[in-house]
């Protein structure tokens, strides 16, 4: 065979493949939402042949075969202009920044056989729904069927979140944001049931009455219901993520859970203290971010600004600079919040005390009587990665709100926290 036809058998087997992962991806998926859709014009959860037959699949293979398609399309890209600029290196020591980006390549790759290798060791999940639509300010109750033979020690973790995910720009300017709307989770220790595929998990969720509903006709602006469920055991861990549908039907429980902090206690990882102040009850949250989470923020920060002063010296504009190093600036604050921030809070006879501090260091002590208070509540805070944070918010009266407590891990906890502090201001 002519060497030259060697690239051209590589790049014919490359769009050949490109050809046959679209149409099972995209054009069938879509002519069958279509005919779905023209079947239940008014039902949008039966649209997807999953939801209709409420066993949902788990999306996590979607992920694997995009992985490995950028991984082997970007060294196909990048490798000959690395071949060619080989020699260059030895004499230009800024050309060896190129091999930076078939390094890329080989670490997406390994990303894509983790990926592939759980899915080999598990399988494909399903997420069996006891109703459809799952409806806003209604309870979810449903089970996951997982092909694993025993519980996991520290039992599964699951996280339903609701999330607005945008898709801004076009072409190279194109980029994806999500926006947490609300989010909950919780760790299931008990009550699994073996079945002939694994193991059965049964969940169940409220769904806030102010929730969005699943909304997918739009791909630019879509609002999805996430459902992730996760577990550490030998190996590699199991974890998994479904798409829901959560719709508004305008069926209410006829029973919906109070928030009643009476009995509650925080979890000794939590990162929350209550206890006795001298003029007052004492609510502290401490920062719970380890050393290992300082470690990679140093890390982060060293790489990042050692970048900024490389494309600098090699003649970047100084607004350019400016720009970046200000943005960098802005996330640092709100990273070092995270890291060293600690809130605490004096629940006194019709008023509260709060302050908020790094490392002991902060203004004084803050003061809001319960007459300017209009009301108090549980929201998303700081959103890092797949990770939020709860802030417990105070509304005024005359306007503006004042975060009392930031920074909370689980969304019970904050919600039980404002219903203590409301509780207490309406004593």
């Amino acid at each position: 065979m002519p060497a030259v036809l060697a690239p051209i058998l590589v790049v014919l087997a490359l769009a050949a493949a490109i050809a046959a992962l679209v149409r099972k991806k995209v054009i069938l998926p879509n002519r069958e939402r279509a005919a779905l859709a023209a079947q239940h014009p008014n039902e949008p959860w039966m649209w997807r042949r999953d939801w209709a037959d409420r066993a949902v699949r788990d999306t996590n293979v979607v992920a694997a075969g995009f992985l490995w398609f950028f991984g082997l399309t970007w060294l196909l890209m990048t490798s000959p202009v690395v071949w060619v600029m080989r020699d260059r290196a030895s004499r230009d020591p800024k050309v060896l920044f190129i091999f930076i980006f078939p390094i890329v390549g080989v670490l997406v790759l390994v990303a894509a056989m983790y990926l592939t290798l759980r899915r080999r060791k598990y399988g494909v999940s399903l997420c069996h729904l006891d109703q459809l639509p799952v409806s806003i300010g209604n309870t979810m109750r449903g089970s996951i069927e997982a092909r694993l033979t025993d519980m996991p020690p520290d039992g599964f973790r699951f996280k339903l979140t609701n999330l607005r995910r945008e898709v801004r720009g076009s072409g190279k300017n194109r980029s994806v944001h999500e926006r947490v709307l609300w989010q909950d989770e919780q760790v299931i220790r008990t009550g699994a049931m073996p079945n002939p595929n694994g193991l059965r998990i049964p969940f169940s969720f409220h769904i806030p009455p102010d929730g969005e509903a699943a909304d997918d006709r739009d791909a630019s602006n879509r609002v999805i219901w996430r459902l992730e469920v996760a577990a550490e055991v030998p190996g590699i861990d199991y974890k998994v993520q479904f798409e829901l549908p959560v719709f508004v039907t305008g069926e209410v429980d006829a029973w919906t859970p109070e928030v009643d902090p009476r009995g509650w206690a925080p979890g000794s990882d939590s990162g929350i203290r209550l206890g006795v102040a001298q003029n007052g009850e004492e609510i502290v949250i401490d920062p719970r971010q380890g050393i290992g989470s300082w470690i990679y923020v140093i890390v982060f920060f060293v790489i990042w600004f050692g970048a900024l002063a490389l494309v600098s010296k090699l003649g970047a504009p100084l607004f350019f600079i400016a720009i970046f190093v200000l943005i960098s600036l802005v996330v640092l604050l709100l990273v070092g919040d995270l890291l060293a921030g600690r809130s605490r809070l004096v629940v006194g006879s019709g008023y509260l005390l709060t302050r908020r501090t790094w490392l002991g260091i902060g203004p004084k002590e803050r003061r809001i009587d319960s007459s300017e208070i209009e009301s108090i509540k549980a929201q998303v805070g700081l959103t890092s990665g797949d990770r939020v944070y709860h802030d417990v918010v105070v509304k005024r009266k005359t306007g503006g709100t004042v975060h009392v407590l930031k920074h909370i891990q689980l969304r019970r906890d904050a919600e039980m926290l404002a219903a203590k502090l409301r509780q207490a201001m309406h004593a």
